[in-house]
């Protein structure tokens, strides 16, 4: 038993090496990388302008998936560029299955005030 369990888990961990996954595209100011994972499902949250997104691996455009739906779909290598509308999302995508989807998420306002601003009648939002 252990001469067949080690083989395997050394195939497991060879398969699913850990890659770094961004997005990068017209929907968002600079690529950016996800910072969550668990084996082959990424996430983050991210502000996204009107555009259109793709995922890469590893900053670079030999390994990249794109899709044609949104908020939620299947992305495919080499796939079209995925169209994406302005807000804040939680991104989650799973590159073993290509599946991803955009969850809208609210973000509190912060806003500063005081004598260092413009005095302590009026908020100067800081995130809109």
């Amino acid at each position: 038993m252990k001469k067949v369990l080690l083989p395997l888990i050394a195939l497991f961990f060879t398969t699913f090496s850990f890659s770094q996954i961004s997005i990068i595209g017209t929907g968002i100011f600079e690529e950016t990388s996800f910072t969550e994972h668990h084996y082959t499902i990424y996430t983050f949250d991210v502000t996204l302008v009107n555009g259109f997104i793709k995922f890469r691996e590893n900053h670079d455009w030999s390994l990249n998936w794109g899709g044609s739906t949104f908020p939620t779909g299947t992305a495919v290598s080499d796939g079209p560029d995925i169209p994406v509308t302005a807000g804040t999302y939680h991104i989650t995508f799973d590159m073993l299955f290509g599946s991803y989807s955009f969850t809208p998420i609210t973000v509190t306002p912060v806003s500063l005030i005081g004598d260092a601003m413009q005095g302590w009648s009026t908020d100067i939002d800081v995130f809109k």
